[in-house]
C-alpha cells in the first residue's frame, strides 16, 4: 500500500481533532453556560475527540528522523535489503526501491510444492521477523503433512527460504 502524502495529511487530521478537543475543555468552563449535563456531554466529546486523534497519531506515526511509519501500520513492511517500503502486486510482494530487486513471488515453488500459499500476513511475518510457523504443510516425498517454521534467507541477489523443525 502506498503512503505518499497520507501521513501528512493524517497529521493534519490529528493536530486538528487534538485542537477541537482542547478548544472544547477549556470553552466548557469559560464561555459555555451549560447545565452540568450539558457539561458532562461536552466533557465526553472531548474526550471522543482525543481518542480520535490518538488512534490518527497511532495509525500513520512516522519516525521524525527518518520518516518511517511502523511496520505493520496500515500494511506497510520494509524490505530486509535496503528498508524500502514493500508492497503487493499480483504477482508477489515487491520493495519500492527499483535498484533494490526484492521480491517474494507468490507463486514461489517453495510454498507450492508445499501445497501453502505466500498470503500477506505470511510476507508480513517473514519480512517483520524473518520467520514464520507455518501448519499443514505437505511432504512430497512422503505424502504426510507437518508443521514447520520457514526462515527467510536473503542472499543479497536473491530471496531464499528454509525449513526449520521444532522436535520438541
Amino acid at each position: 500500500m502506498k503512503l505518499k502524502g497520507k501521513p501528512r495529511k493524517a497529521r493534519l487530521v490529528g493536530n486538528l481533532l487534538l485542537l477541537a478537543s482542547l478548544l472544547l475543555l477549556l470553552l466548557q468552563g469559560t464561555f459555555l453556560n451549560l447545565s452540568d449535563a450539558g457539561m458532562a456531554a461536552v466533557a465526553v466529546l472531548a474526550f471522543a475527540l482525543l481518542i480520535a486523534a490518538a488512534l490518527v497519531f497511532l495509525l500513520f506515526w512516522c519516525c521524525p528522523c527518518c520518516g518511517r511509519g511502523l511496520p505493520g501500520t496500515l500494511g506497510l513492511e520494509y524490505c530486509p535489503r535496503c528498508g524500502g517500503a514493500v508492497t503487493e502486486s499480483k504477482k508477489g510482494f515487491f520493495c519500492e526501491n527499483r535498484e533494490c530487486r526484492f521480491v517474494l513471488w507468490k507463486d514461489s515453488k517453495f510454498f507450492t510444492a508445499k501445497k501453502k500459499t505466500l498470503t500477506k500476513s505470511v510476507a508480513a511475518a517473514l519480512l517483520n521477523k524473518g520467520r514464520v510457523k507455518l501448519t499443514g504443510c505437505y511432504s512430497e516425498k512422503t505424502g504426510k503433512i507437518y508443521d514447520a517454521t520457514v526462515v527467510l534467507e536473503d542472499d543479497g541477489a536473491r530471496a531464499n527460504y528454509k525449513l526449520v523443525f521444532d522436535h520438541g
